[in-house]
Parts: C-alpha cells; sequence; structure tokens
C-alpha cells in the first residue's frame, strides 16, 4: 500500500489527503475487514440476495481481494 502523502493525482503532482478522508477511508478499510471476518461465502449471498452460482462466485472474488 502506498505511504500517506505519496498519492498522485492526474498530473503527476503530490496530492494529500485531508485528515477527515483519511480516518474516513480507514473506517471503511476496516469495516470491509470485518464484513470479510465476520461472514462467509453463503451469508454473502443471502445479504445481497444472490443466488450461488458463478455471478456470486465472482462477486465474492472481488469482495475479498477489496478486503485484502
Amino acid at each position: 500500500m502506498t505511504e500517506q502523502g505519496s498519492i498522485y493525482n492526474h498530473n503527476g503532482q503530490p496530492s494529500t489527503a485531508s485528515i477527515q478522508s483519511r480516518q474516513m477511508a480507514e473506517k471503511f478499510a476496516n469495516g470491509i475487514a470485518e464484513f470479510n471476518w465476520k461472514v462467509d461465502y453463503f451469508k454473502f449471498c443471502e445479504l445481497l440476495e444472490l443466488e450461488p452460482g458463478e455471478y456470486a462466485d465472482e462477486q465474492y472474488r472481488y469482495f475479498q481481494q477489496l478486503a485484502e
């Protein structure tokens, strides 16, 4: 993961996020990680009203990648 303050915008200039933005991003990341820890594939499908199958498998893999 990139270090704080080392993110660059579209024109290659360093970009700094506000403290509030960083806190919000950290809360989001922690929430995703906690949800991933507590929920298995079948609960994931149930919560998102997905039928277990190829599409649900793909979405679950995307979610797990996000949680990493």
